[in-house]
């Protein structure tokens, strides 16, 4: 891939912030609330990617009645403290920093409603490095962010051919392709090398560092 996008496209969890222990504290009290089981570590792992209905829904096997007072549950704890139990990829910010140097717009493409993704950057001091931010609305329940992707290359103003996405999921792959953009993986965050290879990354990166040489030509 070369070094020329002029828009590069962040995935939130797994990508920019490792968002586990909030998110898998918010689905913990979720079950509790609801008198179920607590889920394993590596069922909870399902829930990285699409949102938190979908996972509800694919992952519990809950009727639609039980998803919507799941999603109110954990959204409840999520709100309260959740969403600030994470911390940004070691570099990550010195990665921002570096292609805001080279001229590059900085988006923000996830599918945690749009609020929440915010207050995180706004938390971790790195809003003001984005030139756009674009997530989900409270109702959203789909599993592929495709239009979530188009929304933020839509407001880069950059053609498809210039813009690229940084992601750690199929989903992310996924979303990438549908939106007619290439997409970068990240070893580090909570897909697999095989799951990334499988739906499409361009390259794959170990960490910011090997980022910052597939995006800048430069090492971090």
């Amino acid at each position: 891939m070369d070094t020329n996008k002029k828009a590069v496209l962040f995935d939130l969890d797994g990508t920019l912030i490792d968002s586990k222990p909030g998110i898998f504290n918010a689905i913990d009290y979720t079950m509790e609330q609801l008198h179920l089981p607590m889920l394993s570590e590596e069922t909870k792992d399902r829930f990285i990617g699409p949102s938190i209905g979908t996972s509800f829904r694919d992952v519990c096997g809950f009727d639609e009645e039980t998803v919507q007072t799941a999603i109110t549950l954990f959204r409840t704890y999520y709100k309260a403290q959740g969403m600030f139990e994470c911390a940004l990829y070691p570099q990550l910010d010195a990665l921002i920093r570096l292609l805001r140097s080279q001229g590059k717009m900085i988006a923000l493409a996830t599918k945690k409603p749009e609020v929440f993704a915010i207050e995180i950057l706004k938390k971790l001091g790195v809003f003001d490095l984005f030139d756009v931010v674009c997530g989900a609305d409270y109702a959203d329940t789909s599993a592929h962010k495709t239009y979530i992707i188009e929304r933020a290359v839509e407001a880069c103003g950059c053609p498809k051919e210039a813009c690229v996405l940084l992601g750690d999921t199929r989903f992310d792959c996924i979303g990438a392709g549908e939106a007619g953009i290439e997409c970068i993986g990240v070893a580090y965050g909570y897909g697999t090398v095989e799951e990334l290879q499988e739906h499409g990354a361009v390259s794959i990166a170990a960490d910011a560092s090997e980022l910052a040489q597939i995006l800048c030509g430069v090492l971090l």
